[in-house]
Order: structure tokens, then sequence, then C-alpha cells
């Protein structure tokens, strides 16, 4: 289970101008079930079903570039991210070969997006990893590249 406090503390402290990025992982969600039994996910390989996100790759997904062309999620929504992961609708990615979390902001014609690596490479381990969040216009996946994963019975 995530706490969700203390990741919301994580996400304050490595948010904070002073604070230097050192690659400090933490467990932010886990992949569902239905998740991991999906044939392209599973020709992944994943290791385990936890979902992980480090103190630079947030620092990433919410960088000023990115809130200037209106695609970076506000730090309110990243220290909501275990709770967004655990209600997020679940996309492969056949272009990159990797999943996205969809989730909603209650913000009209966007949706949150984090991008999960299976088995990134962790000097000499191996966890499932978001490297970019942000929002997205919901239209963006019909793209062929995307495909829902579904939990069907």
């Amino acid at each position: 289970m995530i706490d969700g406090q203390v990741f919301a503390e994580f996400v304050q402290r490595v948010t904070m101008e002073t604070y230097k990025a050192r690659h400090e992982f933490v467990c932010v969600g886990i992949l569902p079930a239905y998740v991991m039994d999906d044939v392209a996910v599973l020709a992944l390989g994943p290791i385990n079903n936890e979902i992980h996100s480090s103190d630079h790759q947030l620092r990433h997904s919410l960088r000023d570039f990115k809130t200037k062309k209106g695609v970076a999620l506000s730090i309110d929504t990243a220290k909501k991210l275990p709770h967004h992961l655990s209600h997020a609708q679940w996309f492969y990615d056949s272009n990159h070969n990797n999943i996205l979390a969809i989730f909603e902001m209650n913000v009209a014609e966007i949706v949150g997006k984090s991008v999960v690596v299976i088995n990134f490479k962790k000097k000499k381990e191996s966890l499932n990893v978001i490297v970019t969040s942000g929002i997205i216009n919901p239209d963006h996946l019909r793209n062929e590249r995307y495909r829902e994963i579904k939990n069907t019975p």
C-alpha cells in the first residue's frame, strides 16, 4: 500500500528550488493485475508490479518549459499520483513499447498521463518507472499506436 501523505511530502521536498536531484526512487503505485496479464506487457517481462518514480523524474515532469507549453502537471496533481495511478485507465504505446496511465484531473478537455517504462535499468536493478508525466488531450489517445488495456472478466 502506498502512503499518499508520505509521497506528497516527497514531492514537496524534491520540488523545492534548492533541492538537488539524486535519482532517489520511491514506489508510487502498483500495476493492476489485468495490466500485468496483458499480452504486450507480458512480452516486456516485468519483474514485478511496482511503479516507481524518482526525484529527477518528478522535477522533469514539472519543469519550466513544460509549464510554459501547458503540458506540465501541477505540484498538487503530482502529490496525488498514488491516487491517480490507482484509478487510471491503462494504454499500451506500440511506438515506444511502454504503457501510459491516464487519469482524470477535473479540467475540461485534458487528462493527466504518466509514462511507465517496464524494466527501466537503474544500475544493477530493473524497475517499472514513470519517466515523465504531464497532461494531454484525450483525443490524442485515438491514435492507432495506443491500445487501451481493459479489465475484462
